[in-house]
């Protein structure tokens, strides 16, 4: 998984080397994950670092829940690498029970 901050500002994305073309431009998109809709589409260079990594600067738009999406970035020769982006602070929800519930499932 990825993480971003959700701010406007120009930030660094770090994509794991599945086969990037070093040199070569990259698309970056990320997709809401059950909107499917596209909130960023970019076409950087990518900057290596060592040999499991890329930098990419992204800016993102203003007005974006915290949440996760979906990203994918391809060349040429197609899809390279996708997965998940985590933008914003992750906030699970915690559920407490309160006077000792019992639930019986059957016997």
């Amino acid at each position: 998984m990825i993480y971003l901050q959700n701010t406007n500002e120009a930030q660094r994305m770090f994509i794991p080397n599945n086969g990037l073309t070093a040199g070569e431009s990259a698309r970056v998109q990320i997709f809401g994950t059950v909107s499917k809709r596209e909130i960023l589409d970019v076409t950087a260079e990518l900057a290596p670092i060592g040999i499991s990594y890329y930098i990419v600067a992204v800016t993102l738009p203003q007005g974006l829940e915290n949440g996760e999406y979906e990203y994918v970035v391809s060349q040429r020769k197609g899809i390279i690498s996708n997965g998940l982006v985590q933008i914003g602070e992750y906030q699970h929800a915690v559920r407490e029970s309160e006077g000792g519930i019992n639930i019986n499932q059957g016997k």
